[in-house]
């Protein structure tokens, strides 16, 4: 059962990173104010589909508060690039060429989201996890090392990325692997929550029945 729910969670970070993914190149703004609430949004969903309690009010803020999370991420993304560039560091042309800058600054974004998420999922859950911030921290680089996995590979087998591949190559594992880690990590840290709750309740109910 719980490996079922860790598949939903995941499948449903998946889902939006897949959408963000498909969304990206007519909607270039989604990469900066969209991410957020589609990831965590999913994971809201999630919970209400698996019936594990989360109140309205904390779900609302929590995808509200994403916007300005991610944002901050991004902040700290073009922040650590630029100080790279600045000392040394030759600067990528795009994106998708991951060189040495762009890989620094999705790292820095990474450690940056994980914290800022994780306040998020103590928002949800009520409880604090420094065991779940690094499990975000961990698959959001691990994302990224994908990534420049993936383009080293397209290089070899077609040559630069070009057009949508290097949305797809850049965007498709961070969005999809990285969500999916994301909405599994939030997920189970909420139904772990949840449990003692419902617990308890049983064992109020089965009191006052006696």
């Amino acid at each position: 059962m719980r490996n079922q729910t860790r598949m939903v969670f995941a499948l449903s970070g998946s889902f939006a990173g897949t959408i963000l993914l498909i969304l990206a190149k007519p909607f270039p703004l989604l990469l900066v104010l969209g991410v957020g609430p589609a990831i965590v949004g999913s994971c809201v969903l999630a919970t209400a589909l698996l019936n594990i309690r989360v109140s309205a009010v904390r779900a609302v803020a929590a995808i509200f508060l994403s916007v300005p999370a991610y944002l901050l991420s991004f902040g700290g993304f073009a922040a650590t690039a630029s100080f790279f560039q600045q000392h040394g560091t030759k600067s990528s042309t795009l994106l998708s060429d991951l060189g040495p800058d762009i890989i620094l600054g999705l790292i820095a974004a990474v450690v940056i989201a994980s914290v800022l998420l994780e306040g998020l999922a103590f928002l949800l859950s009520k409880r604090w996890s420094t065991w779940a911030a690094a499990a975000l921290a961990g698959g959001g680089i691990g994302s990224v090392a994908l990534a420049y996995a993936v383009k080293v590979a397209y290089f070899h087998l077609a040559g630069p990325p070009e057009g949508s591949a290097q949305i797809v190559i850049l965007f498709g594992p961070l969005f999809i692997i990285g969500g999916a880690i994301t909405a599994t990590v939030i997920g189970e840290q909420v139904r772990g929550a949840s449990q003692p709750r419902i617990l308890g309740e049983l064992d109020h109910h089965a009191s006052h029945g006696i």
